[in-house]
């Protein structure tokens, strides 16, 4: 094939067939050809360039690359440095040099509000829906203490004012992470320093700081100092030496005069003040106000010791409630199932229970949570009606429960509602006093006596001297039937009983129902003891324990059981009363008359 020499200018007016007939078949060739020609600069190529052969192009090349290439890399670095300058250069108006600033270093914090409590008589964490919540803030690191409080005033305090009044009111400081006071910083060889933003950062060794706004109004401030000033009756009155001052003294002849800033007449040099009416008026005066602040001050101590046996018994009855929490369902159980509650302070919180335990399970374990509220029940967030302790869990499966302060317990059921929700010491149900028994003696156990108790006869307007003969012949009566049982036990059976398993041993104990016709030998592990005592102790340990976790009431408890006791368990509770009653003469005296009446004759 001949060679077709072809200038820049041809090649860009010639058409894809003539290049493809040239010998360029692919379009991207032919596409890279014409923008390589489109690019050339023909008046800076010199004339005859293309006249040249491809193998002389390339030798071209190679030995321009050479050289650069040997120019050194010392060349080359300069060259790009001097770009790199000639790119950096900012316009004349631009000002350059040392009055371009740094940026200021920042650091972030979570800022929180503290609001003191006239009530409680402490700071409280003010939450989000009031106005406080945590909010995450940037502050420059060399922020004092002015700078953040500042700072945070006008974050907490839109527009001067909040939800507990304006701001102006107000006393303000801040607080660390421990919600303690902070004035100054100290350093690890003890030296006082300025507060600052990165002062905090390196005293307590934070990664992530967190600083609340202590907030408290004056008048609580004020009324606080007022009765503080009504004992340093010192400061109502000029003290003497003031009376000696020069200004207030005035010369008559030789003898010196003293004009009194109180009387406003002149007296002579003596100790006392006034006259003997004026000294009798300040004096009752004087002793007025310490006797208001005596009691003024027993008052606040009264209201202290209050409030702190109001939170001691609120503790209480929360480890109450939290000791009847039952350990959470795994996930694997076939009768598994998430309860979420809308909780007042920690918002939604979840929980597994199953499906055939009762709603009363619900109500101790969010009565666990926190001391506040007391009182509460839980409602369906969707049709706004009140869940009642003895409804199944499965019942409010796949829905939130909102959870509300009330004034009283709830009650017990919907068709129960004059029985209210106390259960002092019961299994999932709520209390007003839930003291922890320790005393293991707490339910004592009376002795079957053949004269009825005297609250039994008392207030009886009718009675009769037959009425009370035919009340102690029935007496005389169960005891001869409870003699005659007792006789007829002829083999004792001997039970080891472990002090700490008593409910679950005993129940084991009484599965077979033929032990009721036996004596019982009854010692227990680790202890030494014969006779009638550890029998008398095993029952009263069962009941003690027992009701504890799943009666209801609290001086009273009745019959019905929680619904995690199986319903074929109930008749082992009636062979323990009989062989108790047989064995001691004696009934849990525990049990409510009229549920104790229902069980039997119902």
């Amino acid at each position: 094939m001949d060679m077709v020499m072809m200038d820049p200018d041809a090649i860009c007016g010639a058409d894809d067939k003539l290049l493809e007939d040239l010998g360029l078949c692919a379009k991207g060739d032919i596409c890279a050809l014409r923008s390589y020609c489109q690019g050339w600069n023909s008046s800076s190529t010199p004339s005859g360039s293309f006249t040249q052969t491809p193998e002389s192009c390339r030798q071209e090349r190679k030995r321009k690359l050479m050289a650069i290439l040997q120019s050194g890399k010392k060349t080359r670095l300069k060259q790009n440095v001097a770009e790199t300058s000639t790119k950096s250069k900012k316009p004349n108006n631009v000002v350059t040099g040392s009055s371009v600033q740094m940026k200021e270093k920042t650091r972030r914090i979570q800022l929180g509000w503290l609001h003191y409590n006239k009530k409680e008589d402490r700071y409280i964490h003010v939450r989000a829906t009031n106005g406080g919540g945590t909010r995450n803030m940037e502050f420059p690191a060399a922020y004092t203490k002015d700078n953040v409080l500042q700072a945070a005033i006008g974050i907490f305090f839109e527009n001067g004012q909040s939800k507990f009044g304006f701001a102006n009111e107000m006393e303000f400081d801040l607080a660390n992470f421990k919600m303690e006071k902070v004035d100054v910083l100290r350093d690890n060889d003890g030296i006082e320093n300025p507060f600052t933003i990165q002062g905090y950062f390196q005293c307590y060794k934070l990664s992530k700081a967190r600083i609340y706004l202590m907030s408290k109004d004056k008048t609580i401030t004020e009324v606080t100092n007022s009765e503080t000033e009504v004992n340093a009756t010192s400061n109502d009155f000029p003290a003497w030496d003031d009376f000696l001052d020069e200004e207030n003294q005035s010369t008559v002849g030789d003898s010196p005069q003293i004009s009194s800033p109180i009387f406003n007449e002149p007296t002579s040099k003596s100790q006392l003040i006034g006259t003997s009416e004026e000294r009798a008026s300040f004096f009752t005066e004087l002793e007025g106000k310490v006797r208001r602040s005596e009691l003024a001050d027993q008052e606040k101590a009264r209201e202290n010791e209050r409030q702190k046996r109001e939170a001691e018994r609120r503790e209480e009855l929360r480890l109450s409630r939290e000791a009847r929490v039952f350990p959470e369902v795994e996930i694997d159980d076939p009768s598994h199932m998430l309860v979420n509650v809308r909780h007042i302070s920690f918002g939604i919180v979840t929980r597994s229970f199953k499906k055939e335990w009762s709603v009363s399970a619900v109500y101790d374990w969010i009565g666990s949570l926190s001391a506040q509220p007391e009182h509460f029940s839980l409602t369906c967030a969707i049709t706004k009606k009140l869940i009642f302790p003895d409804v199944k869990c499965e019942t409010v499966q796949r829905t939130t429960l909102n959870m509300s302060e009330r004034e009283i317990p709830v009650a017990l059921s919907e068709d129960e509602n004059e029985v209210l929700f106390y259960a002092g010491k019961s299994s999932h149900f709520e209390v007003t006093d839930d003291t922890v028994v320790t005393n293991t003696n707490s339910f004592d156990l009376e002795q079957v006596s053949s004269i009825p108790p005297q609250q039994l006869l008392s207030g009886d307007e009718n009675d009769s001297s037959q009425s009370y003969d035919a009340e102690m012949s029935t007496y005389r009566k169960l005891q001869d039937i409870r003699q005659t049982e007792l006789d007829k036990m002829h083999e004792t059976c001997i039970a080891l009983i472990d002090k700490s398993r008593i409910v679950e041993e005993v129940l084991n104990l009484y599965e077979d129902e033929a032990l009721i016709r036996n004596r019982l030998s009854v010692s227990f592990v680790d202890a030494v003891a014969t006779g009638s005592g550890p029998q008398r102790e095993m029952f009263s340990l069962f009941w003690n324990s027992f009701l504890s976790e799943n009666g209801i009431g609290y001086s009273q408890f009745t019959f019905r059981i929680h619904s995690h006791f199986p319903l074929e368990r109930y008749p082992i509770l009636g062979r323990i009363i009989t062989h108790q009653f047989l064995l001691c003469g004696t009934f849990p005296i525990q049990f409510a008359r009229a549920s104790t009446s229902h069980c039997i004759f119902s």
